[in-house]
C-alpha cells in the first residue's frame, strides 16, 4: 500500500528503470505496468532486449541475425513466466486504473506517467495534479496495492557546470507529490551533457528506510541497468569565494596601505 515516485528528465532513463523494475518484481507478484506514453509492442521491444542482450537498433530496423533470433527464443520462456501486463492507458483516470488493477488483481502497478493521467481539467494544471496525487495517495492505501508512479520533473536552469542535481521540489506541477508520497527516487545522468556517464539514483524521501545515493550503468542498446563498481561521488565543486561589499566606515584604521 506505498505511494513511490520515480522522477526524472526526458532520456534519462527513468521509463527503462521503472520497466527493468517491474519485470523483476513479477517474479514474485502480479504486476501491471499502465502506459500512458509508449505503446506496448515499443515495451515489449525494450523487454526483448534487455533479456535477450540484443540492440535495441538491430530489433527496430529488422535487422536480427539467426543468433539473434536463437537468444530470443532462448528468453521467451523466461519473459513468459514473469507476470507482468502492459495496459495502453492513454486517456484513463485514476478511477480507470484503479479498477482495471482492482479486476486483475495486480500486487504492483507502475504508471508512466503521472502527469499524463487525465484529471478534472476544469480546474487549474496545479489543481489537477493535486487531485491526481492525492487519487493515487488513496489507492494505495486503501487496495493495498503498491503504487510506483512516474513523474516529469521540470526543466532545469542552464548553468553549465553549476547544475545541481533534481530535488523533490522539482517534481513537475505539483507540490502534493512531494507531500502524498512514501518513497522518493530521482535518476539522473551524474554529467547531465553526456549520454553515456553514470546513472545516480538517489532516495530523496524514505518515511520508513534510510536516504542515500546508487550509481548505475546504464546500456542504452540492451535497456540494462548495472550497479557500477566505482561507487564514489563525483567530487564536490568548488564553491566561488564569497566577496562582501564594506562601507565606508567600515574599512581597518590601521591599513598603511590606504592612499588616505
Amino acid at each position: 500500500g506505498k505511494f513511490v515516485i520515480i522522477g526524472g528528465y526526458p532520456s534519462h532513463g527513468k521509463t527503462a528503470l521503472a520497466l527493468f523494475s517491474a519485470y523483476t518484481m513479477a517474479e514474485k507478484y502480479r504486476v501491471g505496468f499502465f502506459s500512458l506514453e509508449t505503446d506496448d509492442g515499443t515495451l515489449m521491444d525494450r523487454l526483448v532486449a534487455r533479456t535477450a542482450l540484443i540492440p535495441m537498433q538491430r530489433i527496430k530496423r529488422g535487422e536480427l541475425t539467426e543468433e539473434d533470433y536463437e537468444a530470443v527464443a532462448a528468453s521467451s520462456d523466461k519473459i513468459i513466466k514473469h507476470r507482468l501486463e502492459f495496459i495502453l492507458a492513454a486517456g484513463m483516470t485514476v478511477s480507470d486504473i484503479f479498477a482495471t488493477a482492482q479486476s486483475r488483481r495486480y500486487d504492483v502497478i507502475y504508471v508512466d506517467y503521472i502527469q499524463l493521467i487525465r484529471g478534472d481539467r476544469s480546474r487549474g494544471r496545479v489543481e489537477e495534479i493535486t487531485g491526481i496525487s492525492i487519487d493515487l495517495h488513496t489507492m494505495a492505501q486503501s487496495t493495498g496495492i503498491n503504487v510506483i508512479g512516474l513523474s516529469q520533473l521540470s526543466r532545469p536552469e542552464k548553468g553549465g557546470k553549476t547544475q545541481r542535481a533534481p530535488r523533490m521540489s522539482d517534481l513537475r506541477e505539483s507540490g502534493q507529490l512531494e507531500q502524498d508520497a512514501d518513497v522518493i527516487m530521482m535518476v539522473y545522468r551524474e554529467n547531465a551533457d553526456d549520454a553515456d556517464s553514470r546513472r545516480v539514483l538517489a532516495i530523496e524521501k524514505n518515511k520508513e528506510g534510510e536516504l542515500g545515493q546508487v550509481f548505475l550503468n546504464f546500456d542504452g542498446a540492451t535497456q540494462t541497468f548495472r550497479r557500477s563498481f566505482n561507487q564514489t561521488p563525483p567530487p564536490a565543486r568548488r564553491k566561488e569565494p564569497e566577496y562582501k561589499q564594506l562601507e565606508f566606515h567600515e574599512l581597518p584604521d590601521d591599513d598603511k596601505d590606504l592612499p588616505f
